[in-house]
């Protein structure tokens, strides 16, 4: 590498930094639903490490704990502060992920483009809001992007050097080692990379077929065994429940081998699976055209797949027919997973791992552009117009451009979860990620006040206190969750802290949590119960008094205090009595 790529490189990953301490800075800082699940994970290994306790929690833990181990061991240095404990993974993550699209976009570039496509590709990718928005929250996706884009560009680099005739003994170990990291950090690593390591196998294995097909079939056949036996190890092993469960709430195979068949219901599997499909297509459109990638990116990301998949260089020269084939497996594998595999809800961050690929193939395309001054121009026009719409997304500029050039696109499926049109605007106001804006935001909300209701009752048992949250109160669980995991003496339990947003009726429960039983010990067994009281002052109606399993064990309740919230409601507390 050229000591001017070198240095061009290190100002790409320190603006990188610079905007993601920027935006820290002005953040509230709140770890909401999953990103607050991995936050608990990393404090219990912190304080595992610190010896303040002897275990590390991991008790039917879903995911690898490498990223946690790498976040307890920074948070060493940074402390708990989220702010603080995201700036120093971004130390390590930003420049990982910058020198691994360089590496994409150098491999995919042509001969005398390649670092040229690599330094666009790098660029280019700092402006895709996907991988923007999720170095700022603590998940799993982003370390998980890094070590992706690491092994297929160790990949490319085995498919050059065998097509020089060079050993490529070297870049295929890397690309072991890094799937080998990817899987420590999520399971679902194997749909981004099965593809490109049948793509950097085939040759050989088609050669070592020819000349040995006896020997190949039995060794094929005792993998096969092995793999069998291997997972079958991890369904009944330690942890084999928690797998099990991830199967079933996650995955259509899982749930047809772990719930339709034993529950004796495969008769609707057929079409409870094509309806779920039809919503996750409408739902994975969505998500990718307004908040992974944007519109003004989803148009050129789109332009440069069809370009890249379909130019001749792809058909003529033997590289690039590999390469064309390594990118689509790449893509096409997790896509189809997402759409007609995948069961539970679907997430954007879910196809994260696939901006690096987008980013580099914007770059290929506009590289191979001719003549030079319409390649100069587009590419200065996708700088210039990145660095606007990353404005747009993430600082809120030019607010007065937001309704302009709009046209709505109806929703072929129905969702709860997304809206039933698709805005085509070039400025969309309403970027968000995990539940939140994609802009540096606020808690409008009085959660000292909260605390101060419960510290009496803490003081009085003297423990941390199990709580259940009724209702409309997410950001007060949120904020109160996070807060129990930075004291030193929490006012509440965060290993017992309920929130549930879906406490109607007894009959409601068991189609949302499929027995209301459970619920209700939870409620019973609480210290305090949290709920909405009043009428907000945007007149959604009244909120607190919807859950009658609460409501039915009034007298197992006193009222503790409430606390006024801005947008009119209070925030009531209620005790259990004889605590």
């Amino acid at each position: 590498m050229r000591r001017t790529v070198a240095f061009l490189l290190v100002l790409l990953c320190l603006g990188y930094l610079g905007l993601d301490r920027a935006w820290l800075a002005a953040d509230e800082g709140i770890q909401t639903t999953d990103a607050a699940y991995h936050f608990s994970r990393v404090a219990a290994l912190r304080a595992k490490l610190l010896g303040t306790v002897a275990s590390g929690g991991f008790d039917g833990q879903r995911y690898g704990g490498l990223v946690y181990y790498a976040a307890a061991l920074v948070s060493l240095v940074t402390g708990l502060a989220p702010a603080r404990l995201l700036m120093g993974l971004a130390v390590l993550l930003r420049p990982l992920l910058v020198v691994g699209i360089y590496r994409l976009g150098w491999e995919l570039g042509r001969e005398g483009q390649r670092e040229t496509t690599g330094l666009l590709a790098a660029a280019l990718a700092l402006m895709l809001p996907g991988l923007v928005n999720y170095g700022r929250v603590l998940v799993l996706d982003l370390p998980l992007t890094v070590a992706v884009a690491w092994a297929v560009g160790f990949a490319l680099t085995a498919l050059r050097l065998e097509h020089e005739g060079s050993p490529p003994a070297q870049a295929r170990l890397g690309f072991v080692l890094c799937v080998v990291g990817a899987l420590l950090i999520k399971f679902n690593a194997l749909a981004f990379l099965l593809g490109p390591a049948w793509v950097i196998a085939r040759q050989s294995l088609r050669r070592a077929w020819q000349d040995r097909r006896k020997t190949l079939g039995t060794t094929a056949a005792l993998l096969g065994a092995g793999a069998l036996v291997a997972m079958a190890g991890l369904l009944l092993g330690a942890r084999g429940d928690a797998l099990q469960r991830t199967l079933v709430e996650a995955t259509w195979p899982g749930a047809l081998l772990f719930g339709y068949l034993p529950e004796g219901s495969a008769s609707t599997f057929l079409g409870d699976w094509f309806a779920a499909s039809r919503a996750h297509s409408w739902e994975a459109t969505y998500y990718t055209w307004l908040q992974t990638l944007s519109p003004p990116w989803a148009l050129a990301g789109g332009a440069s797949f069809f370009w890249f998949f379909g130019r001749r260089h792809g058909c003529e020269d033997p590289l690039g027919h590999s390469q064309r084939d390594l990118a689509f497996w790449w893509f096409i594998v997790p896509v189809l997973g997402v759409v007609f595999v995948l069961r539970g809800l679907y997430d954007e961050r879910y196809v994260l791992p696939l901006l690096p690929l987008t980013a580099a193939l914007i770059a290929t395309a506009a590289m191979d552009l001719r003549p030079p001054w319409l390649r100069r121009g587009l590419v200065a026009l996708a700088l210039l117009g990145g660095a606007l719409n990353h404005g747009f997304v993430h600082h809120d500029v030019w607010p007065t451009a937001r309704p302009l050039a709009c046209v709505f696109l109806p929703a072929w499926a129905d969702s709860e979860r997304v809206g039933d049109e698709l805005w085509t605007c070039f400025a969309y106001p309403e970027y968000r990620f995990m539940d939140r804006a994609a802009t540096p935001s606020h808690l409008d909300i009085n959660v000292a006040d909260v605390d101060d209701l419960m510290e009496p009752i803490r003081d009085a048992l003297d423990r941390p206190l199990r709580a259940v949250f009724l209702d409309d109160l997410y950001d007060v669980f949120y904020a109160l969750f996070q807060e129990s995991l930075l004291s030193d003496a929490p006012v509440l339990q965060h290993q017992h802290m309920l929130l549930l947003t879906d406490c109607w009726d007894r009959e409601h429960m068991r189609a949302v949590f499929e027995t209301a039983d459970e619920v209700e010990n939870q409620i019973l067994l609480a210290d305090v119960v949290v709920m909405r009281w009043g009428t907000p002052t945007d007149g959604h109606g009244l909120r607190g008094k919807r859950c009658e399993v609460f409501w039915k064990n009034r007298e197992r309740f006193e009222d503790a205090g409430e606390a006024s919230m801005p947008d009119g409601t209070a925030v009531r507390v209620w005790r259990a009595v004889g605590r």
